[in-house]
């Protein structure tokens, strides 16, 4: 995928963009498909990049520090999460105390002008510019003088009275319910980051794993997860921790990635510092503190034997 970064001073016009996907995208999730298939079909070319998303950096919540937000992906993990979905042109616009202060026609001359596209494909509760004034109807109304047509898909709901939307996503990662999350997500919920072979207790343990160094926060909930990490570009299937580790932490330390592959595959011996992604499929159990070792070592080996039968099933 090509990932391309704008700002107030970018020009774009040579992209030869025929369809937008405009929101603030954090990853992708089913409800997006929508968006993208009709992109897809303005196309009508062969060319890959004929039609592109525009999302924001940072993300406007994010920006305005709303209470309690925290993303489903990292900004790079965001990026990656459209890749996986299809997404081949991502245009990642600057989101500024000016981009936000813009009246919707102002946001729209100035910044989706900028690209030019023939069709803007939108969902229908987009909102844009100062104080989230700008609706559908703000961009109809433009684009009827800029000769470009205009797209509203309806939202995907899940029920008759919720829509399918990434808040909802984030409640459930914040419960655990990976396997629910990864029903609505265009691909499994994973956190990517650097690995690192760790040689301590897990070790000792019988359960040696791969430590990640988190770049990020996450709402996920602490415990223990059936999943699969990406290697070296191949997949393992796992067992992962995500948490604090109370049992051999005597302090309160930052949260901590850490994944026991299952038959540890001897290649991976001495692996330091690569690049992976964890991907989240199943819930275990809550993190606990155990009163010694020795019960903590008989509980990782009771998760051990239920994701392997997760995995064979």
């Amino acid at each position: 995928m090509r990932t391309i970064f704008l700002n107030e001073e970018s020009e774009c016009e040579a992209l030869g963009v025929s369809a937008l996907v405009l929101g603030n995208f954090d990853g992708a999730h089913i409800g997006h498909r929508a968006l993208f298939d009709r992109a897809e079909t303005i196309q009508g070319k062969a060319d890959e990049d004929k039609w592109a998303l525009m999302t924001f950096e940072p993300h406007p919540k994010d920006f305005f520090k709303q209470p309690g937000f925290i993303r489903v992906f990292s900004p790079e993990d965001g990026i990656k999460s459209l890749e996986k979905a299809g997404v081949h042109l991502s245009l990642i616009y600057d989101f500024t105390q000016n981009t936000a202060s813009k009246s919707p026609n102002d946001f729209l001359s100035e910044v989706i002008q900028k690209v030019k596209p023939t069709a803007i494909v939108v969902g229908e509760d987009f909102r844009f510019g100062s104080q989230r004034q700008g609706s559908v109807f703000d961009i109809k109304r433009w684009a009827s003088v800029n000769d470009t047509e205009v797209i509203v898909v309806k939202l995907l709901n899940h029920s008759e009275s919720e829509k399918i939307s990434s808040t909802q996503i984030r409640e459930l990662l914040s419960e655990g319910k990976v396997f629910e999350a990864n029903k609505y997500l265009l691909s499994p919920f994973f956190i990517s980051g650097f690995a690192k072979r760790e040689k301590g207790l897990a070790t000792q343990l019988g359960f040696p794993t791969i430590n990640v160094i988190l770049n990020r926060v996450s709402n996920l909930k602490y415990g223990v997860y059936c999943s699969r990490i990406k290697l070296q570009d191949k997949y393992y299937e796992a067992v992962t921790n995500f948490g604090v580790r109370p049992t051999v932490e005597s302090e309160a330390l930052k949260t901590s990635l850490e994944t026991h592959v299952l038959n540890f595959p001897k290649n991976l011996e001495g692996v330091s510092f690569e690049a992976v992604e964890i991907e989240f499929l199943d819930f275990l159990r809550p993190e606990s503190r155990f009163a010694d070792i020795a019960s903590l070592k008989q509980q990782i080996k009771q998760d051990v034997e239920r994701a392997t039968l997760f995995f064979s099933s």
